[in-house]
C-alpha cells in the first residue's frame, strides 16, 4: 500500500483535472468549466492514504520515492432545463496523464498533460424562413426559402508541465513547476437552405499559447498539514481565424456536401490569462479518518486581451470545498477487501467567471487497490448551475476513473 500511497501525489503536476464539460453557460467563460472535482482535488498531498487523485501543487512531487504514473477519464453527463423543456447530453474524454520520477536527494522531477478546462455544446436551431417580406404570409409573399441552422461550440484550456520538488523536512516541502497553457476557443454556423441545397459553414477559432509558472509550499504541523500554490501566466500572443465556406450537395438531405468557395481572415492579438492561487488546510483526527478544506481563487481582474469579441468583464472567481477521507484499515496484517478501501466524501461551492453564476456539487468516490503495484479510483460528482442572466438550468453529473501504478 505504500506504493499506492504515492502514485496520486504526482498529480501536482496537473493542477485542475477535469471531465470534458457539456454547458450552455460554460459557452459564456473564456476557456469553459475549470470544475475541480474537490473529492480527487485537495489541495493537500500530505495524506499518506491518497486513494482518491491529489489536485495539490507541484510542492506534492516532494513525498512520491518511486517511480510512478497517473492516467484518469470522465464521463459527463448534464441536463439542460428550460422551463419544462429538458435536453440532455454526455461525453466523455481524458482528463490528465502524468508521471513521476524520484531522484534520491536531489528530489522528484515530473511530466504531466492535463486538460484545465473544457465546455462544448451542439445547437441546432430548428427550421427557419427567410423571405424578401418577413412580415408576409407565405401566401402573399411565395418568393421564400427554407433552411435551418445550427451552432457547434467548444473551448478548451490544457497544459503540458513540468514539475521539481524536494523535502526538507516533514514541515517544508517546496515546489516548482513550469508549464505551457494551450487556450482553442471555436464556434461554427452551418445555415442550409433546402430548396437550392446549398448553404455555408462560418467558422472562427480563436488560439492562444502562453507559458507560466507555479511556486508551491507544502508540509505537516503536527495532526495538521498546509499547502499554498500560485500560478501565474505571462502574456503572449491570440490568434483569431475566421472562415467561411459555401457548401453543396447532390441530394435532399445533404449527404452528400461538397466544400467550395472558401475564404479566410487571419489576425493577431496579445492575451494575458489570469493568475490563480489556492489554500489547503487538513487535520488527521486518527490513522484511519481525515478532513480537508480547500479555498482556491483565480484573479480575473488582471485578464486583459486587446480582440474585442473576448474583452468582456469578469468578476473573480472564489471557491470553497471540503472532503472527509476514511480508511477502514490501516497496516493491518490480512485486511478484508472492503477494508482496504478509502471512502471519501464532500463538497464544492464556487463562484463562476461571470457575476450572478455559481455552481454546487456533492461527491463521493472509493479508491480500490489494484494488484501489488496500483490502484483505481472511481468517483461520481453531482450538482447544479444556475445564473441570474438565463431562465434554464444545468444539473449535472460527473463519473470518474483513475488508475495508476509504478515500481
Amino acid at each position: 500500500m505504500k506504493l499506492c500511497s504515492t502514485i496520486f501525489l504526482l498529480i501536482s503536476l496537473t493542477a485542475l483535472p477535469v471531465a470534458a464539460k457539456t454547458s450552455l453557460l460554460g459557452g459564456n467563460y473564456l476557456w469553459g468549466l475549470s470544475t475541480d472535482f474537490h473529492g480527487q482535488n485537495s489541495a493537500l498531498g500530505a495524506d499518506p492514504q491518497p486513494s482518491l487523485l491529489m489536485r495539490g501543487t507541484a510542492a506534492n512531487l516532494a513525498q512520491v520515492r518511486q517511480t510512478a504514473y497517473s492516467f484518469s477519464f470522465g464521463l459527463d453527463m448534464a441536463r439542460i432545463s428550460d422551463g419544462d423543456d429538458h435536453t440532455n447530453f454526455r461525453r466523455g474524454a481524458p482528463t490528465f496523464f502524468g508521471m513521476a520520477l524520484p531522484m534520491g536527494e536531489l528530489g522528484t522531477f515530473g511530466i504531466g498533460y492535463n486538460q484545465l478546462g473544457h465546455s462544448a455544446y451542439n445547437y441546432y436551431h430548428g427550421e427557419m424562413r427567410l423571405s424578401s417580406n418577413p412580415g408576409a404570409s407565405e401566401t402573399d409573399d411565395p418568393r421564400h426559402l427554407y433552411g435551418t441552422k445550427s451552432t457547434d461550440f467548444f473551448s478548451d484550456l490544457m497544459a503540458w508541465q513540468l514539475g521539481f520538488a524536494r523535502e526538507f523536512a516533514p514541515f517544508f516541502r517546496p515546489g516548482i513547476a513550469y508549464e505551457r497553457r494551450t487556450l482553442t476557443r471555436q464556434n461554427a454556423q452551418t445555415t442550409l437552405l433546402h430548396d437550392f441545397n446549398i448553404g455555408s459553414i462560418d467558422t472562427t477559432r480563436w488560439e492562444h499559447s502562453a507559458p507560466a509558472i507555479q511556486l508551491a509550499l507544502q508540509g505537516d504541523v503536527g495532526d495538521f498539514s498546509y499547502a499554498v500554490g500560485g500560478t501565474y501566466v505571462f502574456e503572449d500572443d491570440l490568434r483569431m481565424r475566421r472562415n467561411i465556406t459555401s457548401i453543396r450537395t447532390v441530394n435532399d438531405n445533404f449527404s452528400g456536401r461538397e466544400l467550395h468557395d472558401s475564404s479566410e481572415v487571419t489576425q493577431e492579438y496579445g492575451m494575458k490569462l489570469p493568475p490563480e492561487a489556492t489554500f489547503g488546510l487538513g487535520y488527521r483526527f486518527s490513522r484511519h479518518f481525515r478532513v480537508y478544506l480547500d479555498y482556491s481563487r483565480i484573479q480575473w481582474e488582471n485578464f486583459w486581451t486587446d480582440a474585442d469579441d473576448l474583452d468582456r468583464e469578469y468578476q473573480n472567481t472564489n471557491h470553497i470545498a471540503g472532503t472527509a477521507k476514511y480508511t477502514p484499515a490501516i497496516h493491518k496484517l490480512n485486511p478484508g477487501f472492503w477494508e482496504t478501501i478509502t471512502y471519501s466524501g464532500g463538497f464544492s461551492l464556487k463562484s463562476l467567471p461571470v457575476e450572478g453564476d455559481r455552481e454546487f456539487s456533492l461527491n463521493m468516490g472509493m479508491g480500490m487497490p489494484l494488484g501489488a503495484n496500483g490502484e483505481l479510483t472511481v468517483a461520481l460528482e453531482s450538482g447544479i448551475r444556475r445564473s441570474d442572466d438565463f431562465d434554464y438550468d444545468e444539473s449535472f453529473a460527473t463519473l470518474w476513473f483513475t488508475i495508476g501504478g509504478g515500481q
